[in-house]
């Protein structure tokens, strides 16, 4: 029994560890589409929890957000503890809320593309949720910048909308046709 425990720990500790490993290389992958390039961090992110489950989904973001403020530069603008003064850090928070949100909803639900879409969704609106509350936060009383909100809705959530439910329907098919292959 205790060869099987210790089997398993392993394996959850090397997922852990790939799926940091993904979100790390996902925000430094580049897809040129028009009229923003997106990342394949979200991608990694939601696949997370997707495959992971809510507590190793969440435990690898946790990882990757420990590693860049430990000062590695995983981060799209490097690395630090100082990092938590960057506006976009509130994003990078809600990854980690996103993998665990997505993964509870995927333990419950029947293990198909829609499901997991829909999980995706609202994993995604509260990366928007938090990373938006965070960023106005630091633009307003951190940098003291006068900022309109419709404005900053458009260029910090608005514009990024299309190429990240085009991530949650990919990470949803990727995921659903793995589920389908081990079963």
């Amino acid at each position: 029994m205790e060869k099987i425990q210790r089997k398993t720990e392993t394996k959850s500790i090397v997922l852990c560890s790939l799926f940091s490993a993904l979100v790390c290389i996902g925000a430094f992958i580049k897809v040129p589409l028009p009229p923003v390039p997106f990342t394949m961090q979200w991608f990694f992110v939601a696949m997370a929890g997707l495959i992971l489950g809510s507590k190793l989904g969440f435990t690898s973001v946790a990882m990757y957000i420990f590693i860049g403020l430990a000062g590695l530069p995983v981060f799209t603008k490097g690395g630090g503890i100082g990092y938590v003064f960057q506006p976009t850090f509130g994003y990078i928070i809600g990854f980690a809320v996103a993998a665990f949100v997505i993964g509870k909803i995927s333990e419950k639900k029947e293990k198909n593309f829609l499901n997991f879409f829909l999980s995706n969704l609202i994993g995604l609106s509260l990366v928007y949720l938090i990373g938006f509350i965070y960023l106005y936060f630091i633009m307003t009383n951190v940098l003291g910048k006068d900022v309109e909100l419709f404005k900053l809705l458009k260029s910090a959530v608005i514009i990024f909308i299309p190429t990240d439910i085009l991530s949650a329907i990919l990470s949803a098919k990727v995921a659903s046709r793995i589920y389908k292959a081990i079963r």
